[in-house]
């Protein structure tokens, strides 16, 4: 048993009090040894990721290939290339814009009070309360998200 510094001022433990303290000392000091251990592994990880790194900055430069050499076309080619060529001029839409950009208003927004929002969640099954911190307003529970989503519950019959 390793012996208490604080002996003196502690009280004498029962037997089995005895065996749970040295338990919980051989739990403590095998989590300790696996702390050190993974810290340990995880300082040597680093230092050789560095060493790779300053490595692969060092040779990255110094490692090359040689470009492809370039071959010029044969003027026969360049010929055909012409003959296939075509050009055609595209013009924009003003229109675009005006067809394309959001609505100024969004027409689906509702304004509603506190009151009717509690109502509303309750009615779809996600009741919360409001909680008012300072201007911030914010709902106690969770109201949204793919997790939420549950069969309604039967109504009452």
């Amino acid at each position: 048993m390793t012996p208490d510094p604080h002996a003196a001022t502690s009280p004498e433990l029962s037997a089995a009090g005895a065996a749970r303290r040295e338990r919980m000392l051989e739990d403590i000091l095998g989590d300790m040894v696996a702390r050190h251990r993974r810290r340990r592994v995880r300082r040597r990880a680093i230092g050789a990721a560095m060493v790779v790194i300053a490595l692969a900055v060092v040779v990255a430069p110094l490692v090359r290939t040689p470009p492809a050499p370039m071959s010029t076309p044969s003027p026969s080619l360049a010929r055909q290339a012409d003959a296939s060529v075509r050009i055609r001029i595209v013009q924009s839409d003003p229109d675009v814009v005006a067809r394309l950009a959001a609505p100024s208003s969004p027409g689906l927004v509702r304004r509603i009070d506190d009151d009717e929002l509690v109502r509303t969640l309750v009615e779809v099954h996600r009741p919360a309360g409001l909680i008012r911190v300072g201007t911030e307003v914010r709902l106690s529970a969770a109201v949204t998200g793919v997790d939420l989503i549950q069969p309604a519950p039967p109504p009452p019959a």
